[in-house]
C-alpha cells in the first residue's frame, strides 16, 4: 500500500494490517493506531503528534525524521526500527520493545522510557532531558554525546550494562 503523503488526521486504523506500506510525509495527527501491525512500514518524516499506537507492531519500521511528539507508545513493538532524527518529546513509550532500534539523534526529552526495553539500542547524540529511564533495561545499549544526561544517571546506566561512546 502506499500511502505517502496521505492525510489521515485523526483516522481510526486500529487493528489495521499495513505491513511494509509507505506512508512517508504521512499526516497522521491524532490518528489511532493501537494494535496496528505495521511491519516494515516507511514511515519516514511522517507526522505522528498526538497518535495513538498503543501495542502497535513497529517491527523494522523506518520513522526517521518523523515527528512522534506526545504520541503514546506504550507496548509497542519496535525491535530493530529506525528513528535517527525523529522527535519523540514528551512520548509515552512504557514497556515498549525497542530491541536494537535505531534512536540516534532522537529528542526523547521528556519521554517516558519506563520499563522499556532499550537493549542493543543506539542512543548516541539523543537528546536525554527529564527523560525517564526508571526500570529501562539497557544492556548493550550505546550512548554518547546525550543532552540531559547526569553524572549520577551516567553511573546508574553503566552499572545496569549501558555502555558509553566517546571520541
Amino acid at each position: 500500500t502506499d500511502l505517502s503523503g496521505a492525510i489521515l488526521i485523526n483516522a481510526n486504523l486500529e487493528e489495521a494490517k499495513l505491513i511494509g506500506a509507505f506512508l512517508n510525509h504521512a499526516i497522521l495527527t491524532g490518528a489511532r493506531l493501537d494494535y496496528a501491525k505495521l511491519v516494515s512500514a516507511n514511515l519516514t518524516a511522517a507526522n505522528l503528534v498526538g497518535a495513538s499506537l498503543a501495542n502497535a507492531d513497529l517491527t523494522r519500521a523506518t520513522l526517521a525524521h518523523g515527528d512522534l511528539s506526545h504520541a503514546d507508545l506504550r507496548r509497542a513493538n519496535l525491535t530493530a526500527a529506525t528513528l535517527c532524527g525523529a522527535c519523540l518529546c514528551e512520548t509515552a513509550i512504557s514497556h515498549g520493545n525497542l530491541r536494537r532500534a535505531d534512536l540516534s539523534h532522537t529528542d526523547l526529552s521528556g519521554a517516558s522510557l519506563y520499563g522499556a526495553d532499550l537493549s542493543n539500542c543506539d542512543l548516541r547524540m539523543a537528546d536525554l532531558s527529564e527523560t525517564n529511564l526508571t526500570g529501562a533495561t539497557v544492556s548493550r545499549a550505546l550512548f554518547g554525546g546525550n543532552s540531559g544526561l547526569t553524572r549520577d544517571m551516567v553511573l546508574d546506566l553503566s552499572q545496569r550494562g549501558a555502555m558509553f561512546y566517546t571520541h
